[in-house]
């Protein structure tokens, strides 16, 4: 996409990046971003003004956002060269490349947003900001995506895919993390110390997770959209979290921002396999384990009953995946889909994000369908119970985040269209209301419910996000 207007206004930044040598732009972008996310301090040989330090980690989180960072380090790979007359470790001149961005920013917004799109841009916000305001390295991240892709299926896909297993994988990720946190860049080959790993399984790694610095420069210019979308398309550079190019006269494979690299061997590990055969069996049934595994661990109170197959007539039914019962049911379905980028950048045409919706209304009609089969005398684990009310809920393994009214509105008649076409009661919706949440989220709601049941959790929490888990009953 292309707007004459919008690239006028990007000239600035194009221009003041162009005075940058791109080895050393990337060492100093590493460096801010290290002092945003770790609150580590600057090198010495990065100017840091008076006014930087005297001010806590917070006030410069408030005046460079690392979201933000990851953008100019996409612009500054795009347009500074290999030498440079300028330096971003000149506070005036690295805090003038961040201005002009976010004017930018500012003009694209003026330009784009409304009224009648405004919900839509804070959806688009959340998924660009909230990520990065979660704490780094985020263990509960690596262990979660560790322990689904560990599984002898999903292991297997791993290995034909990569040469790898998963436990390989993710201790070259975790080292290779562990290295760039110290420094932007590595002279290469590497000297591989780690008992059990070899270069060999270093060059394998590389090969999925590092591009050259000519192919990254070619795939980000053309990922540039200069409109409403040139803050959210897609940037490569998480996909290719690692460099290959000469840094201080060596050939180095370079990693300014490590936070990329961590997303991409753990929740990022999905879409290298996602098409592989016999994924999606495979991580939905590990997912599914998964949530139990949380059960086990928080609910001694009450029980927790897994997925069963069922008749109806002579067709075979897999129930919900898992129920809690207490002093209500909580009919637990667990879906590994995923918001899809359109959802993420979609403004001005709605239709990325209706797609979205429409396949989580898809997900919720399923629910209740099975919740009919219930009703009727169906299931052949649990038996249906007329005087406990039923609570509907899907567990998305990553964070959709819902939030405003026009997204809810839009998912609920969705949701009513297929009500109608199914021939369900729509009195159902107010009788059982449906919830989502993430998996994080989850984790902490069944904590709350070993303590206090369900229906008094989950009563008249229509939908379910982070405020709500976080409010005292």
């Amino acid at each position: 996409m292309y707007s004459q207007d919008i690239y006028e206004y990007y000239k600035p930044l194009r221009n003041h990046l162009r005075q940058l040598s791109l080895p050393e732009s990337l060492y100093t972008l590493w460096a801010f971003s290290e002092l945003s996310q770790f609150n580590r301090q600057l090198p010495s040989d990065i100017e840091n003004p008076q006014r930087l330090m005297d001010k806590s980690e917070m006030m410069f989180k408030g005046h460079v956002h690392p979201w933000e960072i990851e953008l100019l380090t996409k612009e500054v790979i795009i347009n500074a060269g290999e030498t440079g007359l300028k330096s971003l470790r000149k506070w005036n001149y690295f805090s003038s490349a961040v201005n002009k961005l976010k004017e930018l920013e500012g003009y694209i917004s003026e330009v784009y947003i409304s009224q009648d799109n405004v919900l839509l841009e804070i959806n688009r916000i959340a998924h660009r900001q909230f990520p990065w305001q979660s704490l780094f390295p985020q263990p509960k991240l690596i262990t979660r995506y560790f322990t689904i892709f560990s599984q002898p299926d999903l292991n297997q896909i791993v290995y034909n895919k990569f040469g790898l297993n998963t436990e390989q994988l993710y201790l070259l990720g975790s080292v290779l993390v562990g290295a760039f946190i110290t420094n932007v860049a590595r002279t290469y080959p590497l000297t591989v110390d780690v008992k059990g790993l070899t270069i060999e399984h270093l060059n394998l790694f590389l090969n999925h997770f590092s591009i050259s610095l000519k192919d990254l420069k070619e795939k980000l210019g053309q990922q540039q959209s200069f409109d409403e979308k040139f803050a959210y398309s897609f940037n490569s550079l998480r996909t290719f979290p690692i460099i290959k190019m000469d840094f201080a006269s060596k050939p180095s494979i370079v990693c300014p921002l490590p936070t990329l690299l961590f997303w991409r061997f753990t929740s990022g590990l999905y879409y290298e396999v996602c098409n592989e055969k016999g994924f999606e069996n495979a991580f939905g049934h590990a997912y599914q384990d998964h949530v139990g595994k949380i059960l086990k661990k928080s609910i001694s109170k009450y029980r927790f009953i897994p997925e069963a197959e069922y008749y109806v007539k002579k067709s075979r039914k897999d129930s919900v995946d898992w129920i809690i019962e207490s002093d209500a049911l909580l009919f637990i379905e667990c879906k590994t889909r995923r918001m899809g980028y359109a959802g993420k950048e979609e403004i001005i045409n709605d239709e990325g994000i209706n797609n979205q919706l429409t396949k989580m209304a898809d997900i919720i009609i399923q629910v209740y369908s099975t919740i009919n089969d219930y009703k009727k005398g169906y299931y052949s684990h649990i038996k249906y119970n007329k005087n406990k009310q039923i609570f509907p809920l899907i567990i998305t393994l990553e964070d959709w985040y819902f939030h405003g009214d026009k997204l809810y509105n839009q998912l609920h008649k969705f949701v009513e269209n297929y009500f109608i076409k199914k021939n369900l009661p729509l009195e159902w919706l107010d009788e059982m209301p449906y919830s989502i949440c993430s998996l994080d989220e989850f984790e902490e709601m069944a904590q709350i419910i070993e303590q206090v049941g369900v229906k008094r959790f989950i009563s008249g929490k229509v939908f379910m996000v982070v405020p709500f888990v976080k409010t005292p009953i």
